[in-house]
């Protein structure tokens, strides 16, 4: 097992593992929807993965998948230069954008890169770890999820998600970012 084959495990083992949102099937046993979900999801990316003719297409899939399945309102995908520029690969959002317009929390990008751990806040705009920018305000952001793309140690970009209803986004889903992060 590769290190990304085993984050994807490890992700899929904890949430199969958790007793959150646990469903009765019926069938004398019981099923998560999120375990279904994840494990649905990591399904569609390795086909993704299969079928792609190279790397943007299935840096752009998976954005557009993920934008879906985790339902969150921005997708974006950034990638990091060696002299450590960061730059969106990928930009998904569901409202209008201006052209250049990239909707972030360069804080929460600055975050995961120093940590090289993922970031999740449920109330961004009063989150004590994050210095509340203009960009929160603006995107109306009250949930972010952020995990670094990483390479050997290395942050080579990050895979940022936010959401500006009410539902934040789970430990769950967290670990599930962070597990296709290592895809990418």
């Amino acid at each position: 097992i590769t290190d990304n084959e085993g984050a994807i495990y490890e992700a899929v083992k904890r949430n199969l593992e958790s007793s959150e949102y646990r469903l009765d099937t019926g069938r004398g046993s019981s099923t998560s929807t999120a375990d279904y979900q994840a494990l649905l999801l990591m399904y569609k990316v390795s086909e993704l993965l299969a079928g792609a003719a190279d790397l943007d297409s299935f840096i752009n899939s998976v954005a557009d998948l993920v934008m879906e399945q985790v339902r969150a309102d921005t997708v974006v995908v950034l990638s990091r230069s060696a002299d450590g520029d960061v730059q969106p690969r990928v930009i998904r959002h569901r409202g209008a954008l201006d052209p250049g317009e990239v909707p972030i929390s360069r804080s929460i990008i600055e975050m995961v890169i120093r940590s090289r751990a993922p970031v999740i806040s449920a109330d961004a705009l009063n989150d004590e770890r994050i210095k509340a920018g203009q960009s929160l305000a603006l995107y109306n952001i009250k949930a972010v999820l952020a995990a670094p793309l990483l390479l050997e140690n290395d942050v080579r970009g990050v895979l940022y998600l936010n959401r500006s209803g009410p539902v934040p986004f789970t430990k769950a889903d967290g670990e599930l970012v962070a597990a296709l992060a290592a895809l990418l």
